[in-house]
């Protein structure tokens, strides 16, 4: 009785150890959390992938990670796939290139928007051909590059809806909005600040305001009864994440290839 005691309480304590792996925060097209990647490979995979996505409108990301377990690769590729929701909304071109550094494994998944263009015996061919036999080697920079440039190449070869700017929608109806403001708040605020200004114009000609201001020359006199507005900064959240990453919508589905080395 007292070892199935001990039994029962050391499962209980141990089974957070076995956690499912975390998903991080997707920020940017490359998340080397295994840290296979060097800082310029890093940079130029971003600018890559980010250029892909503006002329394709397709969404590539790198997923390093030390490990995937207690999740075989294949479990954890697709938790990360609906997590991130890589590709357009509807489209759902969205692909990621996942590599378990430990574990010595590694995944494609495709969204099904992009299955007829980067089947599962393409991204075979990828991962085996083009990525295993230089991680093999210990270059994990150039394997990545390289994948990822196969899998641009065969994703382009999908006839897809043309890409639109993220922030291009709604620009004319944001330029209306602009010019309503405009006119129905700063024209009477423009009639307020000249009528401030012929009051104060007349004052400053009235020699009693001077008087009671106690100053001892008309040059160095101006009457002003409004406090001083502009103290506070308006440099307040200067900027926004213009250049940001996130998934569009899209979901996977379109099946894929795992690999080891």
């Amino acid at each position: 009785m007292k070892h199935a005691l001990f039994l029962a309480l050391l499962l209980t304590f141990a089974s957070p150890a076995m956690a499912d792996m975390a998903i991080p925060p997707l920020k940017s097209p490359v998340t080397d959390v295994g840290g296979i990647l060097t800082r310029a490979q890093r940079d130029e995979l971003n600018r890559t992938l980010k250029d892909f996505e503006r002329r394709k409108g397709s969404q590539l990301a790198v997923l390093t990670v030390p490990t995937t377990k207690p999740e075989t690769i294949e479990q954890y590729s697709i938790r990360v796939m609906e997590k991130w929701k890589l590709g357009r909304k509807g489209i759902n071109d969205g692909v990621l290139l996942l590599v378990a550094a430990q574990d010595r494994t590694l995944r494609i998944e495709v969204g099904y928007g992009l299955e007829g263009a980067l089947p599962d015996a393409i991204a075979k061919r990828i991962t085996s051909e083009i990525i295993v036999p230089r991680f093999k080697q210990g270059d994990f920079g150039g394997g990545v590059i390289e994948g990822t440039r196969a899998i641009m190449q065969a994703a382009s070869g999908e006839n897809l809806p043309a890409p639109q700017p993220r922030h291009a929608t709604g620009t004319q109806g944001d330029d209306d909005m602009f010019w309503f403001l405009a006119l129905s708040v700063g024209v009477p605020i423009l009639f307020i600040i000249l009528s401030v200004f012929k009051f104060t114009r007349h004052v400053r000609r009235r020699p009693g305001a001077i008087s009671r201001r106690g100053l001892g020359s008309d040059n160095s006199t101006t009457y002003t009864s409004f406090p001083d507005s502009g103290s506070s900064s308006g440099d307040s959240g200067g900027s926004s994440g213009g250049d940001s990453f996130s998934g569009g919508g899209g979901e996977s589905g379109g099946g894929g290839s795992s690999d080891s080395w």
